[in-house]
C-alpha cells in the first residue's frame, strides 16, 4: 500500500519486564497450580489504549496496517539522564565527568518488544508482519529532558538490499 506514519510519546520509555512463574492459591477457577505472571501487561495495555485513542482522534482505522502487509519500524528510545550524572553550575545544568556517554540502564530489545507487544492490534494484526526494524538509544542533547519515544512505521514491501544473497 505504501503507507506510513510516525509519532512520538513523552515520557521514559517503558521497557519489557522479565516474566516470572507464580503461584496461585484459590484462582478464578477453583484450581491451584501456577501460572506465567507478565509485570508490564497492565502497563501495555495503557500504552496501546493510549495510542489507539489518538489515532480514532485523528480518524484512522486500527489496526492501522493490513495483516498481509510487511511493516518496517524505525524506533528511536530517548533515555533521560540519572542524577548522579547531573550538577548544577552557576546557574544551569552540566553533565559530571563520569557520566556515561549513552544509556546502560535499558536493554535495547527490552524496550523494544514492550513497544512490538502493546502496538499489536493497534498498527498491525500481528508482530509477526513487521520485517526490518532499526533501533537507536541514546541520551536527549538536553540534561533536563524527560526522555521520549519516536516511533515510525511503513509498508516494507521493497526487499532488503542484503536480502538479494549478495554481499557487497
Amino acid at each position: 500500500m505504501g503507507c506510513s506514519l510516525s509519532f512520538t510519546i513523552t515520557g521514559d520509555p517503558p521497557t519489557q519486564e522479565r516474566h516470572w512463574l507464580a503461584f496461585m492459591r484459590a484462582p478464578p477457577m477453583g484450581r491451584m497450580g501456577y501460572h506465567i505472571y507478565n509485570p508490564s501487561s497492565r502497563r501495555k495495555r495503557i500504552y496501546a489504549t493510549m495510542v489507539r485513542n489518538a489515532m480514532v482522534n485523528y480518524g484512522l482505522t486500527v489496526p492501522y496496517f493490513a495483516s498481509n502487509e510487511p511493516i518496517t519500524l524505525g524506533a528511536i528510545f530517548v533515555i533521560p539522564r540519572c542524577r548522579r550524572d547531573l550538577v548544577q553550575q552557576g546557574g544551569s545544568t552540566v553533565l559530571t565527568q563520569s557520566a556515561h556517554a549513552f544509556p546502560r540502564k535499558k536493554d535495547i530489545d527490552n524496550l523494544l518488544k514492550f513497544v512490538m507487544d502493546a502496538l499489536q492490534g493497534v498498527f498491525y494484526h500481528n508482530d509477526v508482519t513487521i520485517t526490518r526494524v532499526v533501533v537507536t538509544k541514546m541520551f536527549a542533547v538536553n540534561p533536563n529532558a524527560r526522555g521520549w519515544t519516536e516511533l515510525q512505521f511503513s509498508s516494507s514491501s521493497a526487499p532488503h538490499p542484503l536480502a538479494t544473497g549478495v554481499w557487497a
